[in-house]
C-alpha cells in the first residue's frame, strides 16, 4: 500500500497543486471583496479601499487554472484510450456540478437575492444541468459556470485529437490555433459561430482557450518525456 502512494505522490506535481491553492483563493478573494456586490450595500472601493486594489487581479485566477489545466490535463489524456480519458474527465466534473446546480437553484427559489430563476426559468435550470448551456445562447446558472464550458470545449478537443493520436506536430498546431477555437465558445446569449474572424466572442473565453492549449504543448513535452 505505501509503495502505491509513493507511486502516486510521485505522479503529482506540487508545485501546481500550490498553484491551484493561490488561484482558488485569488479568485474568492475577487469574488468577496475584488468586484462589486449587491451583499455589501455599497462598492467595495467604498467598503475596501486597500484590500480591493489588491484583490481585484484575482479575476485572472481562471487563467491561472486554464494555463494548469491545458497541462495537465494532456499528461492525463497521453497514451490513454478516449474513451477511458473521457469517462475519467466526465466523473471528475459532472457529479460535483449537478450538486452545484441544485443547491444554488434552491437557494434561488427560497431567497430570489437575484433575478436569475425567474429569466432561466425550469428549462434553462435543467439545461444547465448539462453543461452545455452556451451553446444554446441560455444564461450560467451561476456566471462562474463559464469556466467549466470552457474547460468542456477544451476535452473535447483533446479527444478528438487522440482519435488522430497525440504527435507534437499536432499539438503544436491546437496551440497555434488557441485564439481561433476560442471564438467556438459563445457567450450567454450569443449564438454559436464556427467562424474563425467572428468578433462577437467573449474576449475572456478565447484568451482561456488560448492559454489552455498553449500549456497542452508543455504537458505533451512532459509527456513525452516520461513516456520515452
Amino acid at each position: 500500500m505505501r509503495d502505491e502512494e509513493r507511486l502516486r505522490d510521485a505522479g503529482r506535481l506540487r508545485a501546481l497543486d500550490g498553484l491551484r491553492f493561490v488561484a482558488a483563493a485569488a479568485v474568492v478573494a475577487f469574488h468577496f471583496t475584488g468586484r462589486d456586490n449587491p451583499g455589501w450595500g455599497e462598492s467595495v472601493r467604498e467598503a475596501f479601499p486597500t484590500l480591493s486594489r489588491l484583490t481585484v487581479y484575482g479575476g485572472f485566477g481562471p487563467y491561472l487554472f486554464f494555463m494548469i489545466s491545458g497541462f495537465v490535463v494532456l499528461m492525463s489524456a497521453w497514451g490513454r484510450p478516449v474513451p477511458a480519458f473521457l469517462a475519467s474527465r466526465i466523473g471528475r466534473l459532472y457529479p460535483a456540478y449537478w450538486a452545484a446546480v441544485v443547491l444554488i437553484a434552491a437557494v434561488l427559489w427560497v431567497a430570489p437575492v437575484v433575478p436569475t430563476w425567474s429569466e432561466l426559468g425550469l428549462p434553462g435550470m435543467v439545461l444547465n444541468l448539462t453543461m452545455l448551456q452556451s451553446a444554446f445562447g441560455v444564461a450560467h446558472l451561476d456566471g462562474v459556470f463559464w469556466t467549466l464550458w470552457v474547460e468542456l470545449a477544451f476535452y473535447v478537443l483533446l479527444a478528438l485529437l487522440g482519435l488522430a493520436g497525440f504527435t507534437r506536430d499536432r499539438l503544436l498546431l491546437l496551440a497555434s490555433r488557441g485564439r481561433c477555437w476560442g471564438r467556438w465558445v459563445p457567450r450567454p446569449g450569443a449564438r454559436w459561430s464556427w467562424r474563425c474572424s467572428s468578433r462577437t466572442t467573449r474576449r475572456s473565453s478565447a484568451s482561456g482557450s488560448c492559454s489552455t492549449s498553449s500549456a497542452a504543448t508543455a504537458g505533451a513535452r512532459r509527456s513525452a518525456c516520461c513516456s520515452g
